[in-house]
Parts: C-alpha cells; structure tokens; sequence
C-alpha cells in the first residue's frame, strides 16, 4: 500500500505496490541510505502511467516515472514536486535521482514546463543524476535542466554509475 505525506486526492491513488526506486539488476546498493525516514512520499497511477516522488531524511529525493506521459500528468507531478517543495522546507541542497528507465513516451512540452519549475528551486539540489532513459526521454531531460539553468546534473544509461556519481557529492559523518 502506497504511503502519502501529505494527503493527495483519493482519485490520483490506487492502493497498488509503489515503484520500486532501488529495484535493478544491473543496481548498485540502494540510493537511500538505509534507516533514513520518510519526509515526503507520493505514488500515483493511471493505468500503465505511474510516477513515485520520494524525499528521505537523508536528503535524498528520487522521482521514478514509467509509462506514456501526458501534459496532464506533467501538471499533476508539478503539482506533487511543489507539495514535496513545501514538506522540505529549508533543507540542505539535496542529491536527486531522476528514473526513466520505464519511460515509454512524454510531450515535448513536458521539458518546458519541468525545466521552469527546476529553475526556481535550482538551490534545493547539490546534484541531479537522470539515468537509464530511452534516448527521446533523456533528450526531454537535458533540455529540462538546460531550461532550468542546473549545471550540476549528470546523465547515465546505468543506474549503479549514476549513484555512484550522486555519492561523490554526499556529506559526510
């Protein structure tokens, strides 16, 4: 059952098994660190178009999408990035992992309007790896984080090579 905090409305949720964000074959041990708690988390699907936002104590944020996209569900995942946003509040910059690897499809503008909302919280990531995309879906991401002006990105086709370069920037104890 999908945990969410805060409240998102009932229609958006199905009580199905959340993405799983660490599940790969080819994965390095999980990117969160393990017995770090849950600061934010929604999970949403619409048939086969599904997407999970996850941000931990560690201040580590994940946002795993799969299916065909649209410009509807682009708004709904902005809305739910702005929920995360609010839940955070001050937070140190955090580490980002963006999955793509279950991307089928998403509209061009998607980029735009991704991208425009990465500009105005540039602040709120150290770094952002975007891995194991189709080439359209990485292509959309590229452009997002030129639109948003974030440097500090990287863009992997594995995801164990993506967490490893996430782990570079981590604080350390």
């Amino acid at each position: 059952m999908s945990s969410v905090v805060p409240t998102a409305p009932a229609r958006d949720l199905v009580a199905s098994p959340p993405v799983d964000t660490n599940a790969s074959e080819d994965c390095a041990p999980g990117f969160f660190v393990e017995g770090t708690g849950v600061v934010f988390r929604e999970h949403s699907q619409q048939g086969d178009s599904a997407y999970t936002v996850e941000v931990r104590s560690d201040w580590r944020a994940m946002l795993v999408l799969r299916g065909a996209g649209t410009i509807g569900r682009v708004y709904e995942i902005i809305d739910v990035l702005d929920r995360g946003d609010a839940a955070t509040g001050d937070c140190p910059p955090m580490l980002g992992a963006v999955d793509l690897s279950g991307v089928r499809s998403a509209p061009v503008r998607a980029q735009f309007i991704l991208g425009r909302w990465l500009l105005g919280r540039r602040n709120k990531f150290a770094r952002i790896a975007v891995f194991e995309g189709r080439p359209f879906a990485m292509m959309l991401g590229r452009t997002a984080m030129k639109i948003a002006r974030f440097h500090n990105v990287g863009f992997f086709q594995c995801r164990r090579e993506a967490y490893r370069w996430l782990e570079e920037a981590a604080p350390r104890e």
